[in-house]
């Protein structure tokens, strides 16, 4: 039986943990460190053998930012400014992370059959103490009619953590035909506090802003259950299967208890055909849930752009995209010649943009 027609069932990721773990290594740079442990065992026991894979990762870096714009608006038929603005955001960050990964496969006796659990879990700590400084004038006549200043102190503090978890099963059918089984849960909880101070009569920032400050805290969770038929040939390999995607969404924060819930159904195929050895076609079809960012749930005003002031909407749904890709491609080694062609189609439904 070839190994490789249930190895390339795996994920991406789970080979990447494999192949990392294999070379630990540690680096370091300026103002950015990163830790890399790994550690790689086997066991071999009557019935299965077992393969631990664990990378733990840290990573730490402050940095200060300085942005500036300058934006119009213009009234087209009569030429006439109506509003103008220059804008400034400077300060500091702080962003730190930690991460742990773990790969466990199993392999029976039975060629073909296998079972694989993939865990990670990672935290994030991000600070910033920035300002934020803008003068809009409002024209009329085209003159000035009146001007707004903003001079405000922004402070920030996000934490998240997150667990992402997945098991899988592979059971042989027949001859270079299997069935997959997978089921992935991830959790993520984000604390986010955001206090705004205004310029006060005394030269420092101790007006406290309500308008602009909020502290909320969200869990998304979204789990993912799929069933796949796979057939390997020597010509073409074909998955087809279907996902179930359940995704739930809490916002507690300013007096509100938000929360609701979706599930998303969606087909799933790849299909890969070599005509020859130098002609090759590929199609792929899979949908994903995203869950939108805590900036587009928090029902807070952002005024970095004083002419485009935005804010949060703490009723927003997961986003669910379609997408459909295709590619053929053709070589011809004698001529040392390469043709490539593809076609991408998506299309989401709720878009969180």
């Amino acid at each position: 039986m070839n190994n490789d027609i249930f190895e390339s069932a795996f994920s991406a990721i789970d080979d990447e943990l494999i192949a990392e773990a294999k070379s630990p290594t540690i680096r370091i740079a300026a103002r950015r460190k990163k830790i890399l442990i790994s550690t790689i065992a086997a066991c071999v026991a009557a019935v299965l053998v077992t393969i631990p894979s664990i990378k733990v990762l840290s990573d730490l870096n402050d940095s200060e930012f300085t942005t500036s714009d300058d934006t119009e608006i213009i009234y087209e038929e009569e030429i006439i400014y109506e509003q103008s603005s220059e804008q400034t955001q400077s300060g500091t960050q702080n962003n730190e992370s930690v991460g742990t990964m773990m790969l466990w496969r199993f392999k029976f006796n039975k060629p073909g059959r296998t079972m694989s659990i993939n865990a990670r879990y990672n935290y994030s700590n991000n600070e910033s103490d920035g300002f934020n400084k803008s003068e809009t004038h409002y024209f009329q006549n085209n003159a000035i009619d009146s001007t707004a200043i903003v001079d405000q102190n922004v402070l920030k503090l996000e934490r998240s953590n997150n667990i992402n978890a997945r098991f899988s099963y592979i059971e042989p059918l027949g001859k270079n035909f299997f069935v997959e089984g997978t089921y992935r849960y991830s959790y993520k909880k984000t604390n986010s506090d955001k206090n705004t101070y205004s310029m006060g009569n005394d030269g420092r920032y101790s007006v406290f802003d309500p308008t602009y400050s909020a502290n909320y805290e969200n869990v998304f969770i979204t789990q993912q259950a799929e069933l796949n038929f796979m057939k390997q040939e020597e010509k073409y390999n074909i998955n087809i299967g279907a996902s179930m995607q359940p995704s739930r969404t809490q916002s507690v924060g300013e007096g509100r208890d938000t929360s609701y819930s979706v599930i998303n159904f969606s087909p799933i195929a790849r299909i890969d055909y070599r005509f020859t050895d130098d002609k090759f076609l590929r199609v792929r079809y899979r949908g994903r849930t995203s869950q939108p960012s805590i900036n587009q749930l928090m029902p807070v005003n952002d005024n970095s752009d004083p002419l485009k002031i935005t804010v949060g909407n703490e009723n927003l749904k997961p986003e669910f995209s379609h997408s459909l890709s295709t590619e053929y491609r053709m070589n011809n080694r004698q001529r040392f010649s390469f043709f490539n062609i593809g076609a991408d189609f998506s299309y989401t439904q709720d878009d969180l943009e």
